[in-house]
């Protein structure tokens, strides 16, 4: 059984309504910490039955962030602050990782091996995991000092001023001198938690960027270490951003910068792109100013990269119930009508495939007023050489609706999918819009229905011919 649930089995109280023993608890973890490194100097006697005190250590800490995170009677007290720091300092010096152990991780390459990599090292290595536990450490005591305390946002230069707080940025300074602590995995803490340390000091986090984000190509893997996990632990904030702002322009420039036969994004570019989505969304990034971010991403980035960006706003859209403001909602207009125009012009319609039939989001979202949306979904058909068959689920539905409103825009829309599926169409919902548009008074659009049954019986969907007025 894991040692972290025998310890909890072993101490918690009998009585389930009290608080947790937290006393004893920590008395227990401090006995491991200040006797483990003893008991692990047994090992050069290399004796095999010789417990790994690693792994106690580790439960240590896993124990101590628990109980900073809970919440009501469950919590840690305020009153074992000064014992909990004794318990996390040495633990924050632990030789795991070793560099023959990281060494293992190391082997950084083109492909996103090297992220997952340095992720694993991060949240399974003692030292990163003890630099991680004293930044939620730090969260604990600001929680506490506005929340049980004041019930008032705590001054930064009053918080800086106590003393845990002192010793936690001079912890987290010496781990940034790569000549103390050269931990790839210990690195990429400062990226995964970056928000969380300009929410505790601010001044301390901007004078530390170049640290974090090394310019020295010498560094360069740990720059990597730190950005890859900000992108993937990190929801983009605009302070942060105006902070990175060189950051994320040279991610841009060395976006496809990784082997070709994978053009997919990794999860750190599909952040990447996220961010710049919403900072666009917020009016923050704009088109209407030379080499600008989204310019400068929009002239390197593949079709599946572009099709990523029109994806994730399409799915943000689709999955708030929320009314979005006019102003984004036309600025997202504005960058569709970009790029479908660029995708029309161009020569080799191909190139722009993912980033097209992404908009089926969008129209799905019921976000835009249905005659632009309709409009737009004939323009991306127009453009599009193939409709799969998510592009055709996405728009169904939406599309019945509208076939009392606008049938002559939907049977269009449906012809074009058909055109462009012939192997595969969504028989029901065709003929469901079929059934509707035939019940109408209007001509036009009945002519058009009519056609749109021959067609298909032409490529041997004949059933639809008992959808025809007059038919037997």
């Amino acid at each position: 059984m894991d040692f972290l649930v025998i310890a909890f089995f072993l101490i918690i109280p009998y009585n389930p309504t009290s608080l947790l023993n937290w006393s004893s608890i920590l008395d227990l973890c401090y006995w491991i910490v200040n006797s483990s490194q003893e008991l692990r100097d047994w090992k050069k006697y290399d004796n095999p039955l010789t417990p790994d005190w690693g792994e106690p250590r580790r439960a240590v800490l896993d124990i101590i962030d628990i109980g900073l995170r809970l919440d009501d009677f469950l919590k840690i007290p305020f009153e074992f602050c000064e014992k909990i720091w004794d318990l996390l300092l040495p633990i924050t010096s632990d030789p795991d990782p070793t560099s023959e152990h990281e060494s293992n991780y190391k082997k950084w390459n083109e492909k996103n091996g090297f992220i997952s990599n340095v992720i694993s090292l991060r949240l399974n290595t003692i030292r990163s995991k003890a630099i991680e536990t004293i930044i939620c450490y730090a969260l604990w005591i600001r929680r506490y000092y506005e929340n049980d305390l004041t019930n008032n946002k705590l001054p930064e230069r009053e918080f800086n001023s106590i003393p845990q707080i002192t010793q936690i940025f001079q912890v987290l300074e010496e781990h940034l001198d790569k000549e103390k602590d050269s931990s790839l995995g210990v690195h990429a803490v400062y990226g995964a938690w970056l928000l969380q340390l300009a929410y505790l000091d601010s001044n301390w986090t901007t004078l530390n960027i170049s640290k974090i984000f090394p310019s020295d190509k010498n560094l360069e893997q740990f720059r990597r270490a730190a950005w890859e996990t900000y992108l993937q632990f990190s929801n983009v904030k605009i302070p942060i951003y105006e902070m990175l702002k060189d950051e994320y322009l040279y991610a841009i420039e060395n976006l496809n910068v990784r082997d070709k036969s994978s053009p997919y994004p990794t999860e750190p570019e599909e952040g990447l792109i996220d961010h710049l989505m919403l900072l666009y969304s917020w009016g923050v990034l704009h088109f209407d100013q030379s080499d600008t971010l989204l310019n400068k991403f929009y002239e390197k980035a593949s079709d599946n990269f572009r099709g990523h960006a029109i994806d994730f706003i399409g799915r943000c859209l689709s999955n708030t119930g929320e009314e979005i403001e006019p102003d984004i909602l036309e600025r997202l207009r504005y960058l569709w009508k970009k790029r479908i125009n660029e995708a029309k012009q161009s020569s080799n319609t191909e190139n722009y495939t993912q980033e097209i039939s992404a908009f089926s989001w969008w129209f799905k979202s019921e976000k835009f007023d249905d005659k632009w949306s309709v409009e737009q979904l004939k323009e991306a058909l127009a453009v599009m050489k193939k409709v799969d068959h998510l592009f055709q689920y996405q728009v169904m539905d939406r599309l019945i609706h509208l076939a009392n409103k606008m049938p002559i825009e939907v049977i269009e829309c449906i012809f074009l999918m058909v055109k462009k599926n012939d192997d595969y169409i969504k028989e029901n919902e065709i003929k469901l819009i079929l059934q509707l548009i035939f019940q109408l008074d209007n001509e036009e659009a009945r002519q058009k229905a009519v056609t749109l049954v021959h067609y298909l019986g032409r490529i041997n969907y004949w059933k639809f011919r008992e959808l025809l007025p007059n038919s037997n």
